[in-house]
């Protein structure tokens, strides 16, 4: 089996979505049971390693599926673009803009790299429209005196 993967959009702080297109090499097709046993992606930064299936395995979706030679089955995995420690913890570090190498190998495979880089998030652009209140009618208010209310003549009246 042939793991190629191919990361699209990838936004620091968000889900990355890790697209994985399965084929056979030798059988026109198989069946093939898709795991964190059989299969291995890694994520890393020029020599730093960022993310592995090996500690997050949870992140590996088990399922079986027919694999074809001719025509490639997708299987989505999903990074929650933080670095994976040996608990697979959330109180790791996010991972920063820049760009990163994505490792895909089933069991016996070839590893496939793909490189994809991990933008920084734009911030929203909230415009609110302000509605205009329509003009008061009439005598302001407060006595009618012309004066603010509370204000003291400057005799002291």
């Amino acid at each position: 089996i042939k793991a190629t993967p191919t990361v699209v959009d990838a936004v620091a702080g968000r889900d990355v979505v890790i697209l994985l297109d399965l084929r056979t090499l030798v059988t026109p097709a198989c069946t093939w049971r898709v795991s964190a046993t059989d299969l291995t992606v890694k994520l890393t930064s020029g020599s730093d390693d960022i993310w592995s299936s090996q500690q997050c395995p949870r992140a590996v979706p088990v399922k079986d599926v027919v694999v074809r030679q001719a025509v490639g089955t997708t299987i989505a995995l999903v990074w929650d673009a933080r670095r994976s420690d040996a608990d697979c913890s959330r109180q790791t570090q996010w991972a920063l803009p820049g760009d990163y190498h994505v490792v895909a190998a089933a069991l016996g495979g070839e590893p496939t790299d793909h490189q994809f880089a991990l933008e920084a998030p734009v911030a929203a652009v909230v415009t609110e429209t302000v509605t205009p209140s329509p003009t008061p009618t009439g005598k302001p208010s407060g006595g009618g005196s012309g004066q603010p209310s509370g204000a003291v003549e400057p005799d002291g009246r």
